[in-house]
C-alpha cells in the first residue's frame, strides 16, 4: 500500500501544472491618449498659476523699488531709468504674454482627452462633441489671422504669438546670464511683439478724421429724433449759426 501511495505521489509530481498564467496587461489606445492630454493639460494649468504668481512678485518687488518711501525725486527717478534699460523689462512682458498661451494650450488638450475619452463610450456624444470642436477651432482660427494681418485690430488672440514669446523669453534668459541686462538697444528688436493697440488706433482715426467725424454727426443726429431737439442741438453749437436781430 505504502509502495502504491509513493508512485501515484511519483507521478503526481511528473506532470506539469496546467495552471492558466495571465496576459500581461495592456491599456486601450484611448486611455493611453486621455490620460495623456489630461495630464498634460493640469501640467500646462499648474505652469499658468506658477507662472502668474512670478510675475505678480516681480510686479510688487518692482513698485516697491521704484517706489521708496524714503527717497528723493531725482533717485526713484534714477531708479525707473535703470529698470526702463534693463532686459528685465522684456523679461516680464514676455512671461506675461505666455500666461493666456498656457491656458488655451490647457484647454485645447483637455478637449483633445475628452474626444480620445468619448470615442470609445459612445459614438454619438463624441460626433456632437467633435463637430462644436472643430467650430471653435475654426472662429479661434480666423481670429488668429485676423490679429496676424491687421496689427490695429482689439480681436488679439494671444497663442498666435506664443513662438516670438518663448524666444523673447530664452533670449532674455541667456542675456540676462551671459549678457548686459542693461542693453536698451538689444531690448528694442523685440518690441514689435508687444504692440500698444491704443496708439495705432489713434494713429488711424486721425487719418480718417473726416470720415469718422461724418460718421458721428450721422449717428447723433439719428439719436436725436425730434425736430425740436436737433434744432436745439444746432443752435448749442458755438458759431454754427448767427442771429441777424
Amino acid at each position: 500500500m505504502n509502495e502504491l501511495l509513493a508512485n501515484l505521489s511519483q507521478s503526481r509530481a511528473s506532470i506539469p501544472s496546467a495552471v492558466a498564467q495571465p496576459p500581461p496587461f495592456s491599456p486601450p489606445s484611448s486611455a493611453f491618449w486621455t490620460n495623456l492630454f489630461w495630464f498634460l493639460c493640469l501640467c500646462f494649468n499648474l505652469l499658468c498659476a506658477v507662472a502668474a504668481t512670478i510675475v505678480q512678485q516681480w510686479a510688487r518687488q518692482y513698485v516697491m523699488y521704484t517706489q521708496p518711501r524714503r527717497s528723493s525725486p531725482r533717485m526713484r527717478a534714477r531708479i525707473r531709468a535703470l529698470f526702463f534699460r534693463s532686459i528685465d523689462k522684456l523679461f516680464i512682458q514676455s512671461m506675461v504674454a505666455m500666461l493666456p498661451c498656457f491656458l488655451h494650450v490647457g484647454g485645447f488638450l483637455f478637449v483633445l482627452g475628452v474626444l480620445s475619452f468619448l470615442f470609445n463610450i459612445n459614438r454619438t456624444i463624441f460626433y456632437v462633441t467633435l463637430f462644436f470642436a472643430a467650430l471653435t477651432a475654426v472662429i479661434y482660427s480666423f481670429f488668429a489671422i485676423i490679429s496676424l494681418f491687421h496689427h490695429d485690430s482689439l480681436l488679439d488672440i494671444p497663442l498666435a504669438r506664443l513662438p516670438v514669446s518663448f524666444l523673447a523669453f530664452v533670449f532674455c534668459f541667456f542675456l540676462a546670464m551671459f549678457g548686459d541686462r542693461f542693453n536698451y538697444r538689444i531690448r528694442r528688436a523685440f518690441h514689435w511683439l508687444f504692440k500698444d493697440v491704443g496708439r495705432k488706433v489713434r494713429e488711424l482715426a486721425l487719418k480718417q478724421s473726416s470720415e469718422i467725424d461724418v460718421d458721428v454727426l450721422e449717428e447723433t443726429l439719428n439719436s436725436l429724433g425730434e425736430d425740436d431737439a436737433v434744432d436745439r442741438f444746432f443752435r448749442s453749437i458755438p458759431g454754427f449759426s448767427t442771429s441777424n436781430s
